[in-house]
């Protein structure tokens, strides 16, 4: 409406009242993973998209944002999904990249399915189902990805603490103009809070694990970043780092 009227549009305030109204309606969305995830997706593609627009200048103006909204949205979830799930995918940005012309279709589609059946239901119904077409094609990148090769690596939770570090790093590169210019650092800095104690405690961790099996239970033992098999079988393979006994 806004646009319509040729009135300036802040989408972050608009955001926020949204969240402050959903809240309002049902405060325990508040706990939700779906709420978090939506919100602070949507937060990176108000405040991260346009400058990511402006470093991507150097590519053509119609494939910036393709590659823009991605990575914005993945930045601001990644720490929360470190945080519940401890799992990166290496080529989550990059099926993004590919599935942006469905998503496309699919939204606007669905948009335009919903205004025409709130005039005529029966074809509201009837143009809802060409949006199959790229909401099954949108299922196979998704699938495809899924069965690549390293499609996730689990480097372990991180805690609460660092998730408010990263944040604060997000909030700082945002807020101050100085730090964009720097935003490289900041990049170093947010890799360091991460990597850092995950490889402290790989290298460190010692643990034992007895898993519940058919037969004779398994117990696998970890101990500075070596993993070892007890009663496994003969008839198991280990990699180059796991010993048998």
């Amino acid at each position: 409406m806004a646009v319509t009227l040729d009135r300036q549009v802040k989408a972050l305030s608009l955001l926020l009242m949204a969240a402050t109204v959903l809240l309002l309606w049902n405060p325990i969305w508040i706990w939700s993973l779906a709420f978090q995830l939506s919100f602070l997706a949507t937060l990176g593609l108000v405040v991260t998209v346009p400058k990511l627009t402006q470093w991507l200048d150097w590519v053509p103006p119609r494939i910036a944002p393709l590659i823009a909204v991605p990575i914005a949205a993945y930045l601001w979830i990644l720490p929360l999904q470190l945080y519940v799930f401890g799992v990166v995918s290496p080529y989550c940005i990059l099926i993004n990249i590919f599935s942006s012309l469905f998503i496309t279709l699919i939204s606007v589609g669905g948009m335009a399915s919903a205004l025409l059946a709130l005039i005529h239901p029966i074809a509201g119904s009837a143009s809802a189902g060409l949006v199959q077409f790229p909401a099954v094609a949108f299922l196979k990148i998704a699938e495809l990805g899924d069965r690549l090769p390293g499609n996730a690596f689990a480097i372990g939770t991180i805690s609460t603490l660092q998730v408010l570090l990263l944040y604060g790093i997000y909030l700082l590169v945002w807020w101050q103009p100085r730090c964009q210019k720097q935003g490289w650092i900041a990049g170093m800095i947010g890799l360091g809070i991460v990597a850092i104690p995950v490889a402290y405690t790989t290298t460190h961790l010692s643990q034992v694990t007895v898993l519940s099996t058919a037969e004779d239970p398994v117990m696998v033992l970890r101990d500075h970043g070596k993993v070892g098999l007890i009663n496994v079988g003969m008839n198991q393979i280990c990699d180059s780092q796991c010993y048998r006994f």
